[in-house]
């Protein structure tokens, strides 16, 4: 018995030993390791008329990027980021890109990006802290100090911009399993159309982001010889009320909470009018609302369907056909040329939305944020624009700008 506590004794003695041992060391690197990055801060911040950002979070095509440090300096932009070996190849392929992606933001071809290794010994290959005021010094008199001024304020706005897309990406995030059932709501309805019209020619655009004031993103657009028909779908659970004209749907649930939603008919009548300025007033265009995976609609509206069997009663019913192929295909292209060009993301389309309820939640014209104030026409009154005539922004009394 005594043999096995001493054992034991000499076994927990050699533990404590290695982990003390072993937290001296991680603490002596952990040590040189920060005594080398305020090294390559220093050099950075000794350059003479330069301006060194620190620690950025940008958002460049359409992409969030984190960067250690920008110097704007008048022999050149340096993009630099520290590491250490057990990351070596990511933090070397991430510096490239963040360079190139600095370079793309503020208009310049030649961004020197290099990551610094504070380890103890790096290797050969790798650039050492004393190696960056080397590096900075090979550019000479490159930019003048009006355009190092410009990128700083280019790349700050940018900064802030990312921080509220940030913001917008969590808050989308946290509402994931509503945004999912949403995507697979959309792809069931594509599914659908392409399977009920594969006998004949007909065109579909789905998810389309339209350009303009205001974008405004529409599930489906379907083009055939009846007409053109801009799809909403909304894939809800619950119990759904409400009416064409009604400014909100409620939708109850088991557990008896409920929840209000924007009209999505007088929001697909927005989408229809924004695709009438395209396409003139010749072509029919129907506002189709389909609404899945609800327990029951009860909605007072001739164009709401929630199941596949009344859409196709819907489509039988048009009679004739009113648009040769043709013309069905002028009006896709017409439409597509209207389409973003740089398609913006669905991150940036939302935070354009609420940015801009936002703007009106606080008396403020989405378009120039000038102030709202109430004023009287022929159809009775309205928020306009204090600005106008060089801002024409109205908005109904009761009328909300969600796209």
């Amino acid at each position: 018995m005594e043999h096995v506590i001493l054992i034991v004794a000499i076994l927990a003695v050699l533990v404590i030993t290695i982990l003390i041992i072993t937290l001296v060391v991680w603490s002596n690197r952990e040590k040189l390791r920060i005594e080398n990055g305020k090294l390559v801060e220093r050099a950075l911040r000794d350059k003479a008329e330069s301006c060194l950002l620190r620690g950025c979070r940008l958002y460049v095509n359409k992409k969030f990027i984190n960067i250690g440090y920008i110097l704007l300096s008048r022999n050149g932009i340096f993009v630099a980021d520290i590491y250490r070996h057990s990351v070596f190849l990511k933090i070397k392929k991430e510096n490239e890109r963040n360079g190139k992606a600095v370079g793309d933001l503020i208009g310049v071809s030649e961004v020197v990006n290099f990551a610094v290794c504070t380890d103890i010994k790096p290797k050969d290959d790798e650039i050492k802290p004393q190696d960056v005021a080397e590096i900075i010094a090979r550019g000479d008199n490159i930019f003048e100090i009006t355009c190092l001024e410009k990128f700083k304020s280019v790349i700050e706005e940018n900064a802030k911009e990312a921080n509220y897309l940030l913001q917008v990406q969590r808050e989308i995030n946290s509402r994931y399993f509503e945004n999912k059932k949403g995507r697979d709501g959309e792809k069931r309805v594509e599914y659908y159309l392409r399977r009920l019209f594969a006998g004949g020619r007909y065109f579909l655009m789905n998810d389309v982001i339209l350009s303009g004031k205001f974008s405004k993103q529409i599930d489906h657009i379907l083009i055939n010889g009846y007409g053109i028909f801009v799809i909403e779908t909304k894939n809800w659970s619950g119990q759904i009320y409400g009416s064409a004209t009604a400014e909100e749907w409620t939708r109850y649930f088991y557990n008896g909470s409920s929840r209000t939603h924007y009209n999505p008919v007088k929001q697909n009548e927005k989408h229809c009018a924004a695709i009438r300025r395209i396409v003139g007033e010749v072509p029919p265009v129907y506002s189709v609302v389909i609404v899945l995976g609800a327990n029951s609609v009860n909605v007072s509206a001739d164009n709401v369907f929630s199941d596949f069997r009344q859409l196709n009663m819907f489509f039988r019913s048009l009679g004739n056909p009113c648009l040769t192929e043709k013309e069905a295909e002028n009006y896709c292209n017409l439409i597509q040329k209207n389409i973003e060009k740089d398609n913006v993301s669905d991150l940036e389309h939302v935070a354009a939305i609420i940015r801009r309820n936002e703007r009106v939640e606080n008396g403020l014209c989405p378009l120039c944020a000038g102030k709202l104030v109430v004023k009287e026409g022929r159809y009775g009154r309205f928020y306009g624009c204090s600005n106008y005539p060089r801002c024409n922004y109205k908005k109904n009394i009761k009328d909300d700008v969600s796209s």
